[in-house]
């Protein structure tokens, strides 16, 4: 179905789409931005480039205005009306380049965003287990090793019963709830995670993202360590929800609390937004989730699909969640 859409999405004209679905706001969202291979995120998405970045925003202006949360808030909290057309960006797992590369970018062009931050990984305290396994794969990937090494690893998959096919797709195939393979695994490659977080510090320190709330951005919690919500259990999900909010509006004085759930909203039950009511002031999710009651929940767009131009993949998120515009 999802090779339909792109496909319908290539053929059919932006403006018939835009014309057809009333897009009074939208959200794309990223996770990084640069003009250089990084290994912790090279096999998790598409990167864009700063050329293909600066092109979407172009993009974007030219067919939507750009809004602040606080404009958002104020829709959903005071009545005040939207632009006719507008679009909002967000930024996930609060990584370097935000304050490198994209937060520039956006000051230049007058564009607010909001970044979504795990608490865990904020000063480079800890690293994403999914970062963990884009590392691991760059190193099998890029440098020789023996055959008795490859068997190694093969055999400490299979005793816990990780093992699909091969390394490769098995160390992708690691969720949250077995993560802990991934650090035996880095040390039968001899690659010690510890040190790579020191020296390359992916992550935006407190004093980057003090100095992007100073320029007008805002920023939200994003889980404390990244799970997939539908694999934890139901209190597990409200504490990392609570956990992250709280050290964010501590630590950095927030007036708001903004939430994305990591990965996506698949398998969320309308429960947990009835737990989080007086808690989470506005949350953000990728299409899964959907009801009419959950006024303060928004769906997003991924625009890190590969292949597909920005406008394409706008259009097939049109046809995709056609609930979503009215």
């Amino acid at each position: 179905m999802v090779k339909n859409y792109k496909f319908l999405s290539r053929i059919i004209p932006y403006f018939i789409i835009k014309k057809i679905f009333k897009f009074h706001l939208i959200l794309p969202f990223y996770h990084i931005v640069s003009d250089v291979d990084i290994p912790h995120v090279k096999y998790l998405y598409k990167i864009k480039n700063i050329i293909e970045f600066k092109n979407d925003i172009d993009f974007l202006l030219k067919h939507y205005v750009p809004i602040s949360i606080n404009d958002l808030y104020d829709s959903i909290y005071n009545s005040k009306s939207l632009p006719s057309r507008a679009f909002h960006l967000t930024f996930d797992d609060g990584f370097k380049e935000i304050h490198e590369i994209i937060a520039p970018i956006l000051l230049e062009k007058g564009i607010p965003a909001t970044f979504f931050l795990n608490t865990d990984f904020i000063d480079n305290k800890n690293l994403f287990y999914r970062c963990k396994a884009s590392i691991l794969l760059e190193k099998i990937n890029n440098f020789n090793y023996s055959k008795d090494l490859e068997d190694e690893i093969k055999e400490y998959l299979i005793e816990n019963n990780a093992f699909f096919e091969d390394i490769r797709k098995s160390i992708s195939r690691i969720n949250y709830n077995n993560k802990i393979l991934l650090d035996k695994i880095a040390l039968i490659l001899d690659i010690n995670l510890d040190n790579y977080l020191k020296k390359q510090k992916p992550y935006l320190t407190s004093e980057q993202i003090k100095e992007l709330l100073k320029n007008g951005f805002s920023i939200g919690a994003h889980s404390i360590d990244h799970p997939m919500y539908a694999n934890i259990p139901f209190q597990e999900q409200i504490r990392q929800t609570e956990t992250s909010i709280n050290i964010l509006k501590q630590k950095f004085k927030l007036t708001y609390n903004l939430f994305a759930f990591p990965f996506n909203d698949r398998g969320i039950e309308k429960k947990f937004f009835n737990e989080i009511k007086g808690l989470v002031d506005i949350s953000f999710g990728t299409g899964e989730f959907s009801d009419p009651d959950c006024y303060t929940h928004f769906t997003r767009i991924p625009m890190e699909i590969p292949i597909l131009s920005t406008h394409n993949i706008i259009k097939m998120f049109a046809l995709k969640n056609l609930r979503y515009f009215k």
